[in-house]
């Protein structure tokens, strides 16, 4: 049996009346005059959808299945677009860590090594969103290669910013970039950081990546204090920069964000980013 994923407006409105068989996901439907007793209702699922009440009584006794985000976590589990460093550090200041990503970690840790089942359920609904969202981003086509030519690059998180091999990683991500690949990378800070700040300053000159290293290296290690400030003034100065992908994971989730990155995969399944992380790397 087939399912059908719905998860925009325009996607709903060319149904043709028929949600057979179909998933809808993290929709707002409350805005919308919806004539629900004309649609076919059969296997139908809603998660995350935001409905009127009226709307919701009626789906329910035709039957549809109905999850609503859940109040008592920091996440949504039923996103489908990948995260962006802003929207990870919301709440973040150089006096005080209140980011966003440092409370969904909090939350993690509490049952990281044996969630109950319902947040089992969500973690899991999360990755797999998280799985869909890089599919999108790299296009897969119907053999498993992607139109987006992926080279991953990965190494250690506690790499300095003023160590060599820092410095090359960023040369080897901005060429990289600039010859059309899609860097990828762990998304940690490190040598990871290093492959997706190369990789933002592809559409840029070579003497302002290294000049932007230089000020990154006035706080050199993850646990400086002004890590990320200095990352800041760098994205201050260069607030567009070419396409990455990062895809970390809560379980390590005491080590800061990349903030280099545009578009950033984040997991509570570390086992499932290794792998999609090799996955995806069709082209070195």
């Amino acid at each position: 049996m087939e399912i059908h994923e719905i998860s925009t407006l325009q996607q709903f409105i060319r149904t043709n009346g028929s949600l057979k068989n179909t998933v809808l996901q993290n929709i707002d439907f409350r805005e919308l005059d919806i004539n629900w007793s004309a649609l076919d209702i059969d296997n139908t699922t809603f998660l995350g959808c935001r409905l009127s009440l009226d709307d919701e009584l009626e789906l329910r006794r035709r039957g549809a299945y109905l999850y609503f985000p859940p109040r008592d976590v920091p996440y949504n589990p039923y996103r489908r677009d990948l995260y962006t460093w802003r929207e990870l550090m919301e709440g973040w200041t150089a006096e005080q860590d209140a980011s966003l990503d440092l409370h969904i970690y909090e939350h993690f840790r509490r049952t990281r090594l044996n969630p109950p089942i319902n947040e089992a359920m969500l973690q899991r609904i999360h990755d797999h969103n998280m799985d869909e969202g890089i599919r999108n981003l790299l296009e897969f086509d119907g053999e498993g290669m992607t139109r987006r030519r992926c080279v991953g690059i990965m190494g250690g998180h506690s790499t300095r910013r003023d160590d060599p091999f820092y410095t090359l990683t960023a040369k080897t991500a901005f060429r990289l970039a600039q010859a059309d690949y899609l860097v990828v990378s762990g998304g940690g800070p490190g040598t990871m950081e290093a492959a997706n700040l190369g990789a933002y300053f592809g559409d840029k000159s070579e003497a302002e990546l290294l000049r932007a290293i230089r000020e990154l290296q006035r706080s050199p290690h993850y646990a400086d204090p002004g890590f990320h400030r200095r990352a800041f003034e760098v994205l201050d100065r260069h607030p567009n920069g070419a396409e990455s992908l990062a895809i970390p994971t809560w379980f390590y989730g005491h080590e800061p964000s990349n903030l280099f990155a545009t578009h950033i995969a984040k997991y509570f399944s570390n086992s499932l980013r290794e792998d999609i992380l090799l996955a995806i790397c069709l082209y070195g």
